[in-house]
């Protein structure tokens, strides 16, 4: 089985990883971040990791550290791609998709790689590490923001292989590190895919409530409640969620999608108000004019005395000696 490098080796000031990690195969590697923080260039990009960040990558060699602060501290596991390809990793796949939770499906059938990886050319190996990634719906570079208890058990996850790595060599060794190493994949998948499960369900909650604002149905509803219902979720949920995805607040996006019906039925003169209350859906004709007040910055009844006063008047045709036609 191929050599697993581990340990916290990544601290601030010091190289990215050892010299026996300065070899021609690629290493796919998770650091995890336990301090301080560092800027890490990939070929993906630049990336601003600090504590409690998970970052995935498939060649740790092409990771260059930038801006490390004194106290950067990093736990990490890193080994060829092989070793990683003998753990025979079968991530859950989304039904509707039939790719791994927040992946994405391939553009193209990946290119064939030789069977026995040792015949890899170095191009090879480091096509054969970003498939790896690919097929467990991880990017080539990838990083995911953690709360403390998640980094905590990934800390353990690397502990534990760090631990077992170095210890005399026993019998079984090398198959206790490999089935160490698939809790932490295993883990790592199931942290991924819980994050995103949470950014697609906030995303469909987003969409589905401005689908029924579209709709048109704030001229009649206006609760978060009525909302949070239709969609399936709590007025917590849809309140907390609307507020981080937009900055808004859900009520005030209701009450921009109300104004619209409630300044063209005000600019329809021969509607009484009374009649524009139930148009609206308001069983109090002061309850109306309250909150339309609130939405207009003035009463209904001024509001639309004002719109009649801005309407173009008719023009009066004069003859041409000045007076005006019968």
């Amino acid at each position: 089985m191929a050599t697993v490098f581990c340990g916290n080796q990544l601290i601030g000031g010091m190289e990215m990883q050892p010299q026996i990690e300065r070899r021609e195969r690629s290493s796919v590697a998770f650091l995890l971040a336990l301090s301080g923080d560092a800027r890490l260039h990939t070929p993906t990009g630049d990336w601003t990791v600090g504590a409690n960040d998970l970052m995935i990558v498939s060649d740790l060699r092409s990771v260059v550290m930038h801006n490390a602060s004194s106290d950067w501290c990093v736990e990490y596991v890193a080994a060829p791609v092989e070793f990683w390809e003998q753990l025979h990793i079968h991530p859950l796949l989304d039904p509707s998709a039939g790719t791994p939770p927040g992946g994405s499906a391939p553009e193209e059938t990946p290119e064939p790689l030789p069977a026995d990886p040792s015949t890899r050319t170095p191009q090879q190996d480091a096509l054969a590490a970003k498939q790896l990634l690919a097929g467990w719906g991880c990017g080539e570079s990838e990083l995911l923001r953690l709360s403390n208890v998640e980094t905590n058990r990934l800390y353990d996850d690397l502990l534990r292989i760090s631990q077992r790595r170095s210890e005399p060599q026993t019998p079984y060794q090398e198959e206790v590190i490999a089935a160490l190493s698939r809790v932490l994949v295993y883990d790592v998948l199931a942290l991924r895919a819980t994050q995103h499960t949470a950014t697609d369900r906030s995303a469909r909650t987003v969409k589905r409530f401005y689908d029924l604002l579209e709709s048109g149905i704030a001229r009649r509803e206006r609760e978060v409640r009525y909302y949070a219902s239709r969609i399936g979720v709590t007025p917590k949920f849809l309140t907390d969620t609307i507020r981080r995805v937009t900055g808004k607040s859900a009520t005030a996006i209701i009450n921009s999608y109300a104004l619209v019906p409630l300044k063209e039925l005000l600019e329809q003169p021969e509607l009484p108000m009374t009649q524009i209350a139930e148009e609206m859906n308001f069983h109090s004709l002061s309850y109306f004019s309250r909150y339309a007040s609130k939405l207009l910055g003035m009463t209904p009844t001024r509001y639309r005395e004002s719109v009649q006063q801005t309407l173009p008047r008719p023009i009066e045709l004069l003859d041409v000696f000045g007076s005006r036609r019968s």
